[in-house]
């Protein structure tokens, strides 16, 4: 048997022996046979099944088992992907999830470096659907110095996720620089760092008392499909294929040169067209020219990689306004590299009905000893190091005096690009989108 039937038929018993849905969506089915302009009796003859076993598959009376999806999957030219159900495995999401200290505690673990005990960690609110994998850390190691070679420092390789860092107590940040030198940031309560993939970094004590810190690493434009995806393509091809981020001039000349070549222009050609052009900005003639965003022709500002942030460099103000000073915002470590990415430290100045919402994903740390949180009604009573996770576009309010929050917002697949395309597609066409489920020929 191959692997594949294997991993099926362990997810289908899975689904059979724990969950009510399906492992596989018909809903996708429909959408498949649409892309491929199959009709439901064209689909029939080629998977050799009956044409009422498709109808009731299409129709949602029948299942999409396993023998139908491995015929699927032989016959046509469809990633396994497409027929899983998004439901699989998880119950109706919620729009919020609270994750209690007290269940915190009972995931510690002690991690140890060259033998020795370096972290304790535990975990703290997670959502399948969410991007984040975020952790509490304490830090184990202590040091009498702050020199970025010291030998007490255990140092990672890095990692593939985004990382945003809140510290607590009196701890020391290792990093290496762009220049590949160790450096170290004595870092306080309050401090916060944002490091990109695969910087190596450590984190150490300077001190014996309770010192730890909020680690949020989260996911962004580079996902498993994505890794697929470059995997297919080849090392070499993926390679050439970078753009220059650090020359600006240079990364904007081989952005254009790209899209030239994508649409086998001469330079005679983009000269005669250049001649005809009456705009003064030159990047704008270009995306004119290859009928192009002007977006698509800018490359990212060139940023450092690991970026920090002291308690007294925060920028803060208050909310919603000078005159009505509710909530006291202070804005945290954040790059351009995640541009959508904010962390905030969100402190509540009066009692108040304020109802507060995101578009992205929502991870909130409760740094204050206690927090009244109503959603549509209903209160929640949350204690300090409680941690909850709220869906996009979640309604809250935090409204006890004093409270006290930290808080992640990472965009969800609904943005950036994505976004864009949805909104030009419209609102009439979003249930389509969602959930097709007739022939559109």
């Amino acid at each position: 048997m191959t692997q594949l039937k294997i991993w099926l038929k362990h997810k289908t018993f899975l689904i059979n022996k724990t969950m009510k849905k399906n492992l596989f969506s018909s809903i996708r089915f429909r959408q498949i046979i649409n892309d491929l302009k199959r009709r439901p009796e064209d689909a029939a003859r080629e998977l050799k099944i009956s044409i009422k076993e498709i109808n009731e598959i299409l129709s949602g009376k029948s299942n999409l088992n396993l023998k139908t999806v491995v015929k699927i999957l032989k016959t046509w030219p469809v990633h396994i992907d497409s027929l899983i159900n998004n439901q699989f495995l998880s119950k109706d999401i919620k729009n919020l999830k609270i994750f209690r200290k007290e269940q915190s505690k009972k995931t510690a673990r002690i991690m140890k470096r060259k033998g020795k005990d370096y972290y304790e960690y535990r975990d703290t609110v997670m959502d399948r659907f969410a991007p984040f994998r975020p952790e509490w850390i304490r830090t184990i190691c202590y040091v009498e110095n702050n020199n970025p070679k010291n030998k007490k420092v255990i140092w990672n390789k890095g990692h593939l996720l985004h990382q945003f860092t809140y510290f607590i107590g009196n701890i020391n940040f290792y990093y290496i620089d762009a220049n590949g030198n160790k450096k170290v940031s004595k870092m306080k309560t309050g401090d916060s760092m944002y490091i990109s993939p695969y910087v190596p970094h450590s984190f150490a004590s300077r001190d014996h008392k309770l010192n730890f810190i909020i680690a949020l690493t989260y996911l962004d434009k580079i996902n498993i499909q994505l890794q697929d995806n470059l995997n297919q393509i080849g090392k070499i091809n993926v390679q050439k294929s970078l753009i220059d981020v650090v020359n600006l001039h240079k990364s904007k000349e081989e952005l254009i040169n790209r899209h030239a070549n994508n649409l086998l222009i001469s330079k005679d050609e983009i000269k005669k067209r250049i001649k005809k052009t009456t705009n003064q900005n030159k990047l704008n003639n270009y995306a004119d020219i290859f009928n192009i965003n002007l977006r698509d022709l800018l490359s990212f500002d060139k940023k450092e990689k690991v970026i920090i942030k002291k308690r007294d460099q925060a920028n803060s103000w208050y909310y919603p306004s000078n005159k009505q000073r509710f909530l006291n915002i202070s804005e945290l470590a954040s790059s351009k590299f995640v541009p959508e990415a904010k962390a905030l430290e969100i402190k509540v100045i009066k009692k108040n009905k304020l109802n507060l919402e995101s578009y992205g994903h929502q991870y909130i740390y409760i740094l204050s000893d206690s927090l009244i949180l109503k959603i549509n009604s209903k209160k929640y009573t949350l204690k300090k190091d409680d941690t909850f996770y709220l869906k996009p576009l979640t309604k809250f309010i935090i409204e006890n005096k004093n409270a006290k929050i930290l808080i992640l917002r990472v965009p969800g697949i609904v943005s950036g690009e994505n976004l864009l395309q949805l909104s030009q597609i419209g609102k009439k066409n979003i249930s389509r989108i969602i959930n097709e489920n007739n022939r559109w020929y």
